[in-house]
């Protein structure tokens, strides 16, 4: 969600999967509450590496928020596995193709891959910070383990500049990670285990969501 026209109301913006992983689907707000038809943005991303510009197939997840604190809506696009965000700066009113430039983002520790990322002011200090959940072993060749990390916004203004990270929570085994949101600075965890096919297709799974409550 976010003010993707600078109306003053929040919009939807969503990826579009596998199927057509440089689109963005945006629903605009309208003034009765209710959201517009479905548009379209494309993005490009000439002159990016070949890994850098196939990582959106997949869980492409756009986000809409003013990354360089320049009062005006950016969109940012990060994806499921990668350190690499996709930044396109506003005004983006009106747009149905918009330029990108890649942006990493620290390594998580404990040598953790990335699996979902977010952004949210975790610290309530005013800034956005990062969130990222991500995948680890905790020994040798040993069962994958999940945790949400957080690295503050240490810049006061401008583009944002990153802390190193630091574990907020671990997921216990053997529940897995499908991915997270941060409300009202409470964070909020969708997981699952023991996956199992059905017969005639389909699966069956014990899906949950956990609630984290900050403290101080």
């Amino acid at each position: 969600m976010g003010d993707c026209d600078g109306d003053g109301r929040l919009d939807l913006v969503s990826g579009s999967n596998c199927c057509d992983p440089e689109t963005i689907h945006l629903f605009l707000r309208q003034a009765d509450g209710t959201f517009a038809a479905r548009r379209e943005i494309k993005f490009e991303r000439p002159g990016l590496s070949q890994a850098v510009r196939t990582f959106a197939r997949g869980r492409s997840r756009p986000h809409l928020f003013d990354w360089d604190r320049d009062g005006k809506t950016d969109l940012v696009i990060a994806n499921l596995g990668r350190r690499t965000v996709l930044v396109s700066p506003g005004p983006l009113a009106g747009k149905a193709e918009v330029a990108v430039k890649a942006v990493e983002l620290p390594a998580c520790p404990d040598e953790a891959h990335p699996v979902e990322t977010g952004f949210a002011d975790w610290d309530g200090d005013g800034a956005f910070d990062l969130l990222v959940a991500a995948q680890y072993r905790a020994v040798k060749d040993g069962p994958w383990r999940y945790a949400v990390y957080w690295f503050r916004n240490t810049a006061p203004k401008g583009e944002p500049k990153f802390a190193a990270g630091a574990r907020l929570v671990t997921i216990p085994t053997p529940w897995e990670l499908n991915a997270f949101a941060v409300v009202d600075r409470e964070l909020v965890v969708s997981v699952s285990k023991n996956w199992e096919r059905k017969t005639g297709g389909g699966w069956a799974v014990n899906s949950k969501l956990w609630r984290y409550r900050r403290r101080g």
